[in-house]
């Protein structure tokens, strides 16, 4: 997730296994408990969403994924992190791309939602007092024809993320609450998932 020390306030407090996870070629595989959220209307609006690889009407309970992610640095020397997240629905594959960039003159990590993209929205860490990774989202841009279009507050989608970790199951946890001021939430999901090692390790 490209996240470092002066990205996330209190990180001397998050949990090593996070620390470990976000700077670094990560695969996973788990279960989503439940996917959720939207109105009708909204579900409809995220049918087009799979022509951009990032949001989807499709909702339900137990379903497999898989999340990968892949370092990378841009053309200007910023770090980035690839995040690939797999949906295995029953009669459906979808799928959520994002990249996350740490912007060299603000060093605000940048989120930019699909492929190609057509989202970017700022982000912004804390710690829990369980070690867990809290993030919300800031200012967001709707990107298109070669230009980003700064959305107001009212279109925006203000997102609040829990990344932790089960010692006791030895799993990463996941829980995620994106909502709208005037469509209230648009989707929800919370799962969790173990780390898939290579044969070489």
């Amino acid at each position: 997730m490209v996240v470092h020390r002066h990205q996330v306030k209190d990180y001397d407090k998050l949990h090593p296994k996070l620390k470990e996870r976000y700077n670094r070629a990560f695969t996973a595989e788990g279960t989503m408990e439940e996917i959720g959220g939207g109105s009708r209307l909204i579900r409809l609006i995220f049918r087009m969403g799979p022509l951009f690889r990032c949001f989807f009407p499709e909702r339900g309970e137990n379903i497999p994924f898989q999340i990968v992610n892949e370092p990378f640095v841009t053309n200007k020397g910023e770090e980035g992190m690839h995040w690939y997240r797999t949906f295995y629905f029953p009669k459906k594959e979808r799928h959520f791309d994002a990249d996350m960039i740490i912007d060299q003159e603000s060093h605000t990590v940048l989120d930019y939602f699909g492929k190609p993209r057509l989202l970017v929205s700022e982000l912004h860490f804390t710690v829990t007092k369980h070690g867990f990774l809290h993030i919300q989202s800031g200012r967001q841009k709707f990107l298109m024809f070669g230009r980003e279009w700064p959305l107001p507050s009212w279109l925006s989608g203000v997102s609040d993320v829990t990344e932790g970790y089960d010692e006791y199951a030895g799993e990463y946890t996941i829980d995620v609450h994106v909502k709208n001021r005037l469509f209230g939430t648009l989707f929800t999901y919370k799962g969790r998932f173990t780390e898939r090692m290579s044969h070489d390790e």
